[in-house]
């Protein structure tokens, strides 16, 4: 049978804003102090995950497996104007010639404004799972806080297997853990501490942002024979 590669393209366009409007906040948050106003946040992790059926990835033939390979290149696209929201798009496409692609979008497009291309090392990746259903897990671990930027047709691993069709299901999920406040413009009580304000991030990951976060965020079908 035959050995198929699978790779990966995979985009993060960094931060979204999301309102909050003092008359819709819940008990939780009014007793916390929180008055309204606006936040900015983003993924700062989240996990790819495939499902393989009458295939499997062997440990040798999969990519981005070692441990010492903890950094990627990526390509960092900067919105210079001020109008429009920023969200984030991920998808993959499957097989060396592949038959099919998908993609997910959270958020909106970047509007059409003037961009800088960069070229830095952001993302740690760590690899889980078996042969059949393998595992990447992506955290942003510098000073940058959330995931963004372009992974272009990186190469995952080969799949090889005795029978066909082979079917694959690529998802790609993040939790509210796994959301990271860059604030905005929130307005509270005076004199909130650290501690609470710790409190009041993760409520207002769970109470307003949760919601936002369809799961899985993206997925891919694919089948071959």
């Amino acid at each position: 049978m035959p050995e198929i590669e699978v790779n990966l393209t995979l985009q993060f366009s960094g931060e979204q804003e999301l309102d909050l409007p003092a008359s819709k906040l819940d008990a939780v948050l009014q007793k916390l102090g929180v008055k309204g106003g606006k936040i900015k946040f983003g993924i700062c992790r989240g996990k790819l995950k495939l499902k393989l059926v009458n295939c499997k990835m062997p440990l040798e033939k999969t990519a981005l497996y070692d441990e010492f390979k903890t950094s990627m290149e990526l390509e960092v696209q900067e919105e210079t104007g001020s109008e429009g929201q920023i969200g984030w798009t991920a998808g993959g496409t499957l097989g060396s010639n592949p038959s099919a692609t998908g993609t997910g979008t959270v958020g909106v497009k970047l509007s059409d404004k003037t961009t800088q291309k960069l070229k830095s090392a952001a993302w740690q990746v760590h690899k889980t799972g078996g042969e059949f259903d393998p595992q990447w897990q992506f955290e942003n671990k510098t000073e940058q806080a959330i995931l963004r930027g372009l992974l272009q047709q990186e190469l995952l691993g080969a799949i090889e297997g005795d029978a066909m069709p082979y079917d694959c299901e690529a998802t790609f999920e993040a939790s509210p853990d796994d959301v990271r406040l860059t604030w905005g413009e929130v307005m509270w009580t005076k004199d909130i501490t650290r501690t609470k304000l710790a409190v009041i991030e993760r409520a207002i990951a769970l109470k307003c942002i949760k919601p936002q976060l369809k799961q899985p965020m993206s997925e891919v079908r694919w089948q071959h024979g």
